[in-house]
C-alpha cells in the first residue's frame, strides 16, 4: 500500500485505451489501464514481490549450498556465468524492450522479434561452445571447459521463450510475470539442493542452472495463449530499435562483468568464487529494492513523451524515492558487511568481506542512475543510454588497467569499480538533460536530505555505537540495522521538516499516514 499511495502524485491519469492483434485466430487485448498511476502502482507491487521473493529463493539456496560447496565450485560456475550472461542480454533484452515499446505492435512485429531471438540464441550458443577452450586457459582452470560447453546448452534454449509473456509487461499485467519469476527458481532450487547433496560439487550448480531454465521456458507456453511463429517481415524494424537497445545492454553488461575478467591476475578460482559470491551479495539488497521498478517505469514514461512538463516532475519523484531506498541501504550494508558475511555464510567465506563493503556502495549508485535510462529510452534516445553504459564500460577498463597492480587484491578490483562510478555521474547527467530540462536544483534536491541521513547514521554506526563484545553475530547485526533504520528515517523526517515541507517521497509518505490516521478516526 506504501508503494501504491507513493505512486499517486508520481503519473497523471491517462485515457483508457484497447488494442487489438489477432494471431493465428488469438485476440490479444492489450489495455491501458484508466490511468498510470494505478497500473503503475500495481505493477510496482508484483515486481517487488517477485524480485524479492525470487532473491529470498536465490539466497536462501545459496547460504545452503555454501556449506555444502567450496569458494572453487562457485568460482567454476561464474567462469562460466561470464559468457552465458553475456549471450543472454543479446539474445533477450533488446528484442523484449522493442516490443514493449512499441506503440501498436502488430502480430508481423511480435514474431519478427520472437524470429531475431530464437536466430541470435543459436548464435552465440554454438560461438560460447567453440569458446569454450579458450575461457577455460584465459582463466587457468581446465575444468571450466566442461562447464562452458554444457553451460552453452541454456544459450540454444533461451530464444524460444515465448515472448507473449512480454505482452503481460507491456499492459503494465505483472502478476503473470511474478509467477513466471517465483517458478524460476523454485524449481531449480529444488534440483541443485537435491544434486548438491548427492554430488557435493560444481555439477550441481550446472544441472540446476539448465534443468531449471528448461522448465521455466515451458512455463511460458502455459502461462500465455500466443503462439509465436518464425517470420522476417519486420526484423529491419525490430532491430532499429532493438539494435541500439542492445549495444546499450552490452554497455550495461560491461560495466557489471569486466572486474571479473581481471580476478585470474590477483587470485585463484577460489578467489572467483568469492567474488562472484560477494559481489551477488552487495548488491541484492540495493538492486532488488528498487531496481525491478524500472520495469515497470519504462511503459509509464513512453505515455508521457508528449508531456515533457509532466516527465520531469515524475522523474524527479521516483529520483528521490530511489534515493530514500538505495542510499541508506547501500551504505548501510557497506558498514554492516563483516557481520553479514558471517552470519549467513560462516567463517570459509571472509575473504569476500572487502567485495561486499565496495560493491555494496557501487550498487547504490548504480541504483540511482538506473533511473536514467526508463526516460532516455522512452523519449526514443536508446543511444544517448547507450552512451552512458559504453562510457562507463571504458572507463572501469582503464581504471582497472591502470590501478590494478597497485590494488591486487579483489577487494582492491571492487574499489576501483566503486571509484569509477562515482566518476560517471557528471557524464550521466549531461546525457539526461540533453533530454529532458531537468535544472540541478531538482536534481540536488532529489537526493541532499537522504545523503545528510546517512550521513548521521554512517557517524553513529561507525564511531559512536560500542561493539558489542560477547553478543551473538546475528543479533549484534540487527541491532545494527535497526538502529541505523531508526536513526536514518528521524534524521529524513527532520530535515524535510525543517527544509519547508517540499514535494517528494517524504510529502507522499505524509500524505499517507495521514490519510490512514484519519479514516481510523
Amino acid at each position: 500500500m506504501l508503494i501504491h499511495n507513493r505512486m499517486r502524485g508520481f503519473f497523471s491519469p491517462w485515457p483508457k485505451a484497447v488494442i487489438r492483434h489477432d494471431a493465428a485466430g488469438i485476440s490479444l487485448k492489450l489495455s491501458l489501464a484508466k490511468d498510470i498511476y494505478g497500473s503503475l502502482a500495481r505493477s510496482s507491487i508484483w515486481i517487488i514481490a517477485g524480485r524479492w521473493g525470487s532473491r529470498s529463493i536465490g539466497l536462501l539456496s545459496t547460504v545452503i549450498l555454501a556449506r555444502l560447496l567450496t569458494p572453487e565450485d562457485f568460482g567454476l560456475v561464474a567462469i562460466a556465468s561470464i559468457m552465458v550472461g553475456f549471450a543472454e542480454l543479446i539474445v533477450m533484452q533488446g528484442q523484449r524492450l522493442s516490443v514493449v515499446q512499441k506503440a501498436d505492435p502488430d502480430t508481423d512485429f511480435i514474431n519478427s522479434a520472437w524470429t531475431i531471438t530464437v536466430l541470435t540464441g543459436v548464435l552465440f550458443g554454438l560461438t560460447v561452445l567453440l569458446m569454450a577452450p579458450v575461457i577455460a586457459n584465459y582463466f587457468g582452470d581446465p575444468r571450466a571447459e566442461l562447464v562452458v560447453r554444457v553451460m552453452s546448452l541454456r544459450i540454444f534454449m533461451m530464444g524460444f521463450e515465448n515472448i507473449g509473456m512480454v505482452l503481460y509487461i507491456k499492459n503494465l499485467d505483472f502478476r503473470r510475470d511474478f509467477f513466471q519469476i517465483i517458478f524460476e527458481k523454485i524449481f531449480p532450487f529444488i534440483i541443485t539442493l537435491s544434486l548438491a547433496l548427492y554430488l557435493r560439487n560444481y555439477w550441481a550448480l550446472v544441472g540446476g542452472l539448465l534443468v531449471g531454465h528448461m522448465g521455466a521456458i515451458a512455463a511460458t507456453y502455459v502461462m500465455h495463449p500466443y503462439r509465436p511463429r518464425i517470420c522476417f517481415k519486420k526484423t529491419s524494424e525490430v532491430w532499429s530499435f532493438s539494435g541500439w537497445v542492445l549495444i546499450e545492454s552490452l554497455g550495461s553488461y560491461f560495466t557489471m562483468q569486466l572486474d571479473r575478467l581481471f580476478i585470474p591476475s590477483v587470485g585463484s578460482t577460489s578467489s572467483m568464487g568469492h567474488y562472484h559470491v560477494g559481489a551477488n551479495l552487495a548488491r541484492m539488497p540495493t538492486f532488488e529494492a528498487f531496481v525491478p521498478l524500472n520495469r515497470a517505469f519504462l511503459p509509464a514514461y513512453g505515455r508521457l513523451r508528449d508531456a515533457p512538463g509532466e516527465m520531469i516532475n515524475n522523474f524527479v519523484n521516483v529520483l528521490s524515492v530511489a534515493a530514500i531506498i538505495c542510499i541508506p541501504i547501500s551504505i548501510g550494508f557497506a558498514i554492516v558487511a563483516d557481520e553479514a558475511v558471517r552470519f549467513i555464510y560462516g567463517a570459509k567465506w571472509v575473504e569476500m568481506i572487502p567485495v561486499v563493503s565496495w560493491i555494496s556502495l557501487n550498487a547504490g549508485v548504480l541504483a540511482l542512475l538506473s533511473t536514467f535510462y526508463p526516460v532516455l529510452q522512452a523519449s526514443n534516445h536508446p543511444r544517448l543510454a547507450a552512451s552512458i553504459t559504453f562510457f562507463h564500460a571504458i572507463l572501469l577498463l582503464a581504471g582497472l588497467g591502470l590501478l590494478r597492480s597497485r590494488f591486487n587484491t579483489i577487494g582492491g578490483i571492487a574499489m576501483i569499480r566503486m571509484l569509477v562510478s562515482l566518476m560517471i555521474i557528471p557524464f550521466a547527467i549531461f546525457v539526461l538533460r540533453r533530454v529532458i530540462r531537468v535544472s540541478l536544483a531538482q536534481l540536488s534536491a532529489a537526493v541532499w536530505r537522504p545523503l545528510l541521513a546517512v550521513g548521521v547514521i554512517s557517524a553513529m554506526l561507525l564511531y559512536a555505537m560500542p561493539d558489542f563484545h560477547g553478543l551473538a553475530i546475528g543479533l549484534k547485526l540487527l541491532i545494527r540495522i535497526a538502529s541505523g533504520g531508526a536513526v536514518f528515517a528521524l534524521t529524513l523526517v527532520l530535515s524535510w521538516l525543517l527544509a519547508g515541507r517540499p514535494p517528494g517521497a517524504e510529502q507522499a509518505l505524509n500524505r499517507f499516514v495521514t490519510s490512514r490516521l484519519s479514516e481510523r478516526k
